[in-house]
C-alpha cells in the first residue's frame, strides 16, 4: 500500500490532520449552500414584496376610477337633464367675435360665430365667477365639479368654450379657450377624436392648466349635427388621497413607488418634488434612453400584468447614481406606468451581511484548523522523535546481539534459544506499544482540535443567528407600515362613503321641496332623483373600495405570514447547536480513555525492562547447540528487520537506516 512507504511519525501526521481536513471542507461547503439559499430566499421576498405593492397601488387605482367613472356619468346625466330643462341649443341671429386660445400653445386666433343660446337665454361673453351663467352654474350646484358648453368652431372640429365654470389662472372663467382638432404633437385630440364620431369620451384630459377626470358628450342640432359639447369634470386633486397614499410607500429602506404616464413625465415622483418634470431623455452612463425602454416596456403589458426593468438612477441630492429594480403595471384608463421600485444595495443588504458572516465564519475555521495542524505536526515530530530514537537505539542493540550470538553459536546454544524467546516476546511487547500510541496520539490531536473547533464554532453560530433574526424583524416592521398605509387609504373611502350619505340626505330634502313646489318643482325633482341615484351608487362604489382594501390588508398580512415562517427556519438552525454541545460530550469521553491508553503504554515499557532482564539471565544459562542459535539468529534478524521497517517505513532499504557499528555486547 502507499502508506507503507511513509515513516511511523508520517501516518501520524496523516491520519491527524486528515479528519481536520474533511472538518474545515464540510463546514466551507454548508456555508456556502447557506448563503445561496439565504440570497435566494431574500432576493425572491423582496421581488414578491414589490409585486405586491404595485398590485396593491394597481388595485387602489382601479377603485378609484371606478368610483369617478360613475360620479363624472352621472355629473353628465345631471348636467344633460339640466340642459334640456333649459331649452333647446340653437343659434340666433347675431354674430359674436372671440379671441380664441388654443389651450395648449396660447396662441390666439380672432373669429366670429354665430351667437349660441339655450331656449331663451343667450350665451354672452361672462368672465366673471361673480356673475351667474346659464346651465354650468345650476349644475355646479347641485353636483360639484366643473361644467362646460363648447361651440363648435370650424368644419374641422376645434371646439370653444362659451359658457364655463373652469377656471383660468387669474381666477376668470375660461371662455374664448379651446380645444383644437390636433395636439401639438401633431396627433388627433382623443377628446375631439370620440365627439367628431358621435361618441362620449370619459377619462383623463387636459384641461385649460391643469389635469381632470372628464366627461364630454356631443350636442346635436335638429339636423343631428354636431355642434358643440357638453362637458362635466373634477380636478385631478380629486385624488389625493390616493396620491398621498402612493407616495407614503416605502419599500425597504430607501425604495418608494412612483408613477409615469405614456410620455415619460412625472405623475407621482418621490416626494412629490418632480411631479409634471419630463424624464423622457434621461440617459444611462452608457448612453441608453432607459426611461424610454421602461415606458416602451410598460406600455406593451396587459392589464394587471407585471414586468421587471433594471436601470441606474439618481435622486436630486444624491452623489451617484444606483442601480434600481422595478415592477412595473400600467393603468390603462388614466395613463399611469406604475413603478414600484427599490435600489439594489437594499435588497441584497440582508445577502451581504450573510455573505460577510459566512466568510468571517470560514476564516475563523481555517484558522482553527491551521492552528491545529500545526500543534498536530508540533507534537508529533518533536515529541515522538525521542521515542523513535529509544525504538533505534533498541534495534541497534539487538543487530550487535544477533552478530555475537552467531560467533559464539557453539558456547551459547542453551542460552540463545532463551534470548531469542525473550526476543520474541519483547517484540510483541513493542508491536503492542506501537500501535497503542500511535492510536493515542491521533485520538488526542483529534479531540483536543474537535473541542476548540467545536467551542468557538456554537458561540458563533449564535451571534450569526440572531443577527439574521434581527434582519427578519425589521422586514416584518416594513410590512407593518405597509399594512398601515393600506388603513389610511380605508379611512379615505370611509370618508368618500360619508358625503355620499350626506348627498343623499340634501337629494332628499331637494325632492321634497319640489314637490311642495307642484308643477314649477318638476324639473327640479328629476334632477333632485338622479342626484339620489348618485349618491346611492357613490356610497355601493365606496363598499367595493373598502373591499378590495380590506384584500390588499389580507394580502400584505400573507407576506408577513411568510416572513415569519423564514424566521421560523433560523430557528430551527438554533436547536442545531444543541447538536454541537453532545460534540464536546463526546471529546470528553474519548479523552478519559486516552488517558487509559498512555497508562496502558507505561505498563507495557515496564514489561519490556522485565524481560530484557531475563533475556540476560537466560544467556548466562543456554546450553542449547550452536545450530539452534543459528536458527533462533536468524529470526532475530528477521524481527529485527521488521521493525526497522515499522519504524522508518521503507522495507526496500532497512539495511541503511543506521551507519553506526552495532552495539557491542560483553560477556
Amino acid at each position: 500500500m502507499l502508506l507503507g512507504k511513509f515513516s511511523f511519525r508520517a501516518k501520524s501526521v496523516i491520519f491527524s490532520v486528515i479528519p481536520l481536513i474533511v472538518i474545515f471542507a464540510i463546514v466551507f461547503y454548508q456555508n456556502r449552500m447557506m448563503h445561496k439559499i439565504v440570497s435566494a430566499e431574500i432576493l425572491r421576498l423582496a421581488q414578491s414584496d414589490m409585486d405586491h405593492i404595485a398590485h396593491s397601488v394597481y388595485d387602489m387605482c382601479e377603485s378609484q376610477q371606478e368610483l369617478l367613472r360613475k360620479t363624472i356619468v352621472n355629473n353628465l346625466n345631471v348636467a344633460r337633464h339640466v340642459l334640456e330643462n333649459a331649452g333647446k341649443v340653437h343659434f340666433t341671429e347675431f354674430p359674436v367675435t372671440w379671441r380664441a386660445v388654443n389651450q395648449y400653445t396660447g396662441a390666439e386666433t380672432e373669429i366670429t360665430l354665430p351667437g349660441m343660446a339655450v331656449g331663451p337665454v343667450m350665451l354672452r361673453q361672462n368672465r366673471d365667477l361673480q356673475i351667474p351663467s346659464a346651465v354650468v352654474d345650476d349644475v355646479q350646484k347641485l353636483v360639484g365639479g366643473t361644467c362646460t358648453i363648447f361651440q363648435r368652431m370650424n368644419r374641422k372640429g376645434d371646439m370653444l368654450r362659451v359658457c364655463t365654470n373652469v377656471k383660468k389662472e387669474d381666477n376668470t372663467r375660461a371662455i374664448g379657450t379651446y380645444i383644437p382638432r390636433n395636439n401639438p404633437d401633431g396627433k388627433e385630440n382623443p377628446v375631439i377624436s370620440k365627439i367628431l364620431k358621435g361618441e362620449t369620451y370619459s377619462g383623463w384630459a387636459f384641461v385649460v392648466n391643469k389635469w381632470y377626470i372628464t366627461a364630454y358628450e356631443p350636442i346635436y342640432d335638429r339636423e343631428k349635427n354636431i355642434i358643440g359639447v357638453l362637458y362635466t369634470g373634477v380636478p385631478h386633486e380629486s385624488v389625493q388621497g390616493l396620491r398621498k397614499a402612493i407616495m407614503n410607500v416605502r419599500i425597504g429602506k430607501s425604495g418608494y413607488v412612483y408613477v409615469l404616464n405614456s410620455k415619460g413625465e412625472y405623475v407621482i415622483s418621490k416626494g412629490g418634488e418632480q411631479d409634471g418634470k419630463s424624464i423622457w431623455n434621461e440617459k444611462d452612463p452608457d448612453g441608453n434612453l432607459f426611461i424610454q425602454a421602461l415606458v416602451k416596456k410598460a406600455l406593451a403589458l396587459k392589464a394587471g400584468e407585471t414586468a421587471e426593468h433594471r436601470y441606474p438612477w439618481q435622486n436630486p441630492g444624491e452623489p451617484a447614481p444606483r442601480m434600481k429594480q422595478a415592477t412595473l403595471l400600467y393603468f390603462e384608463p388614466w395613463d399611469w406606468i406604475i413603478a414600484a421600485s427599490a435600489y439594489d444595495d437594499d435588497l441584497f443588504e440582508t445577502e451581504r451581511q450573510v455573505a460577510a458572516t459566512g466568510r468571517f465564519t470560514n476564516g475563523v475555521i481555517f484558522a482553527v484548523i491551521t492552528v491545529a495542524i500545526g500543534l498536530t505536526c508540533f507534537l508529533w515530530f518533536g515529541l515522538s522523535g525521542r521515542l523513535t530514537a529509544r525504538i533505534k537505539s533498541t534495534v541497534r542493540l539487538l543487530t550487535g546481539v544477533s552478530a555475537h550470538l552467531t560467533d559464539l553459536s557453539g558456547r551459547l546454544r542453551t542460552s540463545s534459544q532463551a534470548l531469542a524467546d525473550g526476543a520474541s516476546e519483547q517484540a510483541a511487547f513493542l508491536e503492542e506499544s506501537s500501535a497503542s500510541l500511535e492510536e493515542i496520539t491521533a485520538m488526542s490531536a483529534q479531540n483536543a482540535d474537535h473541542a476548540d473547533q467545536t467551542h468557538y464554532l456554537e458561540k458563533e453560530t449564535c451571534q450569526r443567528i440572531g443577527q439574521a433574526g434581527r434582519v427578519m424583524a425589521e422586514l416584518t416592521a416594513s410590512m407593518t407600515e405597509i399594512s398601515e398605509a393600506s388603513g389610511e387609504t380605508r379611512k379615505i373611502v370611509n370618508t368618500i362613503e360619508e358625503i355620499a350619505f350626506q348627498t343623499n340626505l340634501l337629494a332628499l330634502n331637494a325632492a321634497i321641496e319640489a314637490a311642495r313646489a307642484g308643477e314649477a318643482g318638476a324639473g327640479f325633482s328629476v334632477v333632485a332623483e338622479e342626484v339620489r341615484n348618485l349618491a346611492s351608487r357613490s356610497a355601493d362604489a365606496a363598499g367595493n373600495t373598502a373591499a378590495l382594501i380590506d384584500n390588499i390588508i389580507s394580502r400584505i398580512s400573507e407576506g408577513a405570514r411568510r416572513v415569519t415562517e423564514t424566521a421560523g427556519s433560523f430557528e430551527k438552525v438554533t436547536d442545531a447547536s444543541a447538536t454541537v454541545a453532545h460534540l464536546v460530550e463526546d471529546i470528553a469521553k474519548a479523552s478519559e480513555e486516552q488517558a487509559s491508553g498512555i497508562h496502558q503504554i507505561s505498563d507495557s515499557i515496564a514489561n519490556l525492562s522485565e524481560v530484557t532482564q531475563q533475556n540476560a539471565v537466560g544467556a548466562e544459562k543456554s546450553s542449547l547447540t550452536a545450530e539452534e542459535v543459528q536458527a533462533q539468529a536468524e529470526r532475530l534478524n528477521r524481527t529485527v528487520r521488521e521493525l526497522v521497517e515499522l519504524v522508518d517505513g521503507n522495507s526496500g532499504n532497512h539495511r541503511k537506516t543506521d551507519s553506526r557499528p552495532p552495539a557491542q555486547l560483553t560477556i
